[in-house]
This record gives C-alpha cells, structure tokens and sequence, in this order.
C-alpha cells in the first residue's frame, strides 16, 4: 500500500516528466514567433525589456539560473555575473541555450 507522502513523490515525479517531455519536444521551435504556438498567446517578452529587466537587477558574482530554457536570460546574464549556471529540465533545451 502507498503512503500520501509516496503518492505525491510519484505524482510530481510524473508531472516533471511531463513537463520535460513537453519541452523537449517544443525546443527547436520555442521562441520562434514564425512558428504555430499550441499555446493561446505566447508568453514571450520583447529582447529589450529582458535586457533593461537583467540590468536593473544589478547582477554580479555566481549565479544559477533556473529553468534556463534556450537562453532568453542567459546570455544577458552573462555579460554581468562572473560565472553563470544554467539549468533546465530539458535536455534539449539545454543544447540549444548552450
């Protein structure tokens, strides 16, 4: 018999895995607004407002960017940290931010 606490381990686990899926699947065209989105509207901001917004958070030292995806962020940020880490569930997303 499963516990609540095992229930949810594996339910989370289930839902990352999803979620992984999902965006491995969607990476070569995550971004490209030439592209159909299977989304209603695209969550995507402008280039200018991403830089303007890593700017006014002053950066510096080492920083870990989460949920990284093919690099909106990243390649800003690196222009103002000393070192950057960037993660992301996606494998693929991975690849192409890099």
């Amino acid at each position: 018999m499963m516990n609540d606490q095992s229930a949810n381990v594996e339910g989370a686990a289930r839902l990352l895995a999803s979620q992984r899926t999902y965006y491995d699947a969607r990476a070569d065209d995550y971004g490209d607004e030439s592209k159909p989105s299977d989304r209603n509207a695209r969550g995507l901001m402008k280039p200018d407002i991403g830089r303007a917004l890593v700017q006014d958070f002053h950066l510096t030292g080492n920083i870990l960017e989460r949920a990284c995806g093919i690099g909106f962020f990243t390649g800003e940020i690196v222009r103002h940290a000393q070192s950057v880490t960037a993660v992301d569930a996606s494998a693929r997303m991975l690849a192409i931010n890099q």
